[in-house]
């Protein structure tokens, strides 16, 4: 069952979202299907473990995800759970006009969510179906950001930007109210 904040937040700006579930393609349909095709929604591909890294790697896009066949209706309804959180976060960010002007991005918020909780880079990047690589990056760009030289400082530093810019902690608050 999805989180009603995430419903919410979705929809609070009248815009509509559909979710395409697909499966039982080859990985050439995959990729013809994701350069050539604007569905306007949210794309779930549910697929063999083998394949995911691979195209996950060549095809990072904010709407589309890959999902292991073997995952029971509990963790692909919390895989669609925070792609739609992303897809609020981009709603809200347009409506706003903040997209460019944001401080710490959707994704540095949601890596952040798992990282306050203990959770190493190599884990995080499984819950956020990016690289190791990716995972990585956001935390080292987030350190850039807040001038943080190790983890601990980057712990500490962003608690600070929490607690003093309202909308990073909205952010994190919503992404916790999802999970």
């Amino acid at each position: 069952m999805l989180d009603k904040s995430v419903y919410l937040g979705v929809n609070q700006y009248d815009e509509k979202v559909s979710v395409y579930v697909m499966s039982g393609m080859s990985l050439a349909e995959i990729g013809h299907y994701i350069l050539h095709t604007d569905p306007g929604g949210v794309v779930l591909f549910i697929m063999d473990s083998k394949y995911i890294h691979i195209l996950s790697d060549m095809f990072n896009y904010h709407q589309v995800r890959f999902i292991e066949s073997s995952k029971n209706i509990h963790e692909i309804c919390n895989i669609l759970s925070d792609l739609l959180l992303d897809i609020s976060y981009t709603l809200n960010d347009k409506a706003l006009g903040l997209r460019d002007s944001r401080l710490i991005s959707p994704t540095e918020t949601r890596f952040m969510y798992y990282f306050l909780r203990g959770i190493n880079n190599n884990e995080i990047a499984k819950k956020l179906s990016i690289s190791n690589k990716s995972s990585s990056y956001i935390k080292r760009s987030l350190m850039k950001k807040i001038n943080a030289r190790n983890n601990i400082e980057l712990l500490i530093k962003y608690q600070l930007l929490c607690r003093f810019i309202p909308s990073i902690h909205q952010d994190l608050r919503i992404y916790d109210l999802a999970m």
